[in-house]
């Protein structure tokens, strides 16, 4: 019976997130491509290795949502979880138009990914969620204070970036120190990149 229910408890959990991250595809346009463009990235710069201490793929995902849930005005909401009731935000009406007072165009919002995570995040004192808006523990903006999170034990806290339904479950456990150095470089990499060739455009 045990297993049985914990069985059901992941697959229950896996339905939650699915439903969540498509939710949040839905509510503006602008998502899907941005994830598509910077997972294309990751997999151009040969960060996909989870087994040599990479960030997987969900965990990118996570990131470029909270970045979008970031901006002023934000483009996606702060979804509150429930996997124990029903979450009004599954709904279609839920949401509708949410970030249309943020005008920033795609080519804007690629290069703004690279800029937050090299310029803004600091993974010594910094923690992501894109599921949690405890405002008393925030520090420096829409970060959450590391020193605050309590995870489950024998985790890796290297770099945060917490699981939507479980504050406690890191999905950066598995990054190092080598692997968070490389992926900064490849982050200031491409925020130079991205930053030369916008200068270079007409206005």
């Amino acid at each position: 019976t045990g297993m049985k229910s914990d069985i059901s408890v992941c697959l229950t959990q896996s339905v939650i997130k699915t439903n969540l991250i498509k939710k949040y595809v839905a509510i503006d346009w602008r998502v899907k491509p941005l994830v598509l463009a910077i997972k294309h990235w990751v997999k151009t710069r040969h960060l996909t290795n989870t087994h040599r201490g990479d960030l997987n793929s969900f965990g990118f995902t996570v990131m470029i949502i909270f970045y979008l849930q970031s901006l002023s005005p934000p483009i996606l909401p702060i979804l509150q979880v429930d996997d124990e009731h029903d979450n009004e935000w599954v709904k279609s009406d839920k949401f509708v138009n949410f970030g249309i007072k943020n005008t920033l165009h795609l080519g804007q919002l690629f290069a703004g990914f690279f800029k937050f995570y090299h310029c803004k995040f600091k993974p010594d004192v910094h923690a992501v969620s894109i599921t949690n808006n405890e405002k008393n523990n925030t520090l420096n903006g829409p970060f959450l204070k590391k020193s605050l999170r309590k995870l489950q034990s024998n985790q890796n806290d290297v770099v945060i970036v917490l699981d939507p339904l479980d504050n406690s479950d890191n999905i950066g456990r598995r990054v190092t120190q080598v692997t968070w150095t490389n992926m900064q470089k490849e982050f200031k990499l491409a925020a130079e990149i991205t930053d030369s060739v916008s200068s270079k455009l007409p206005i």
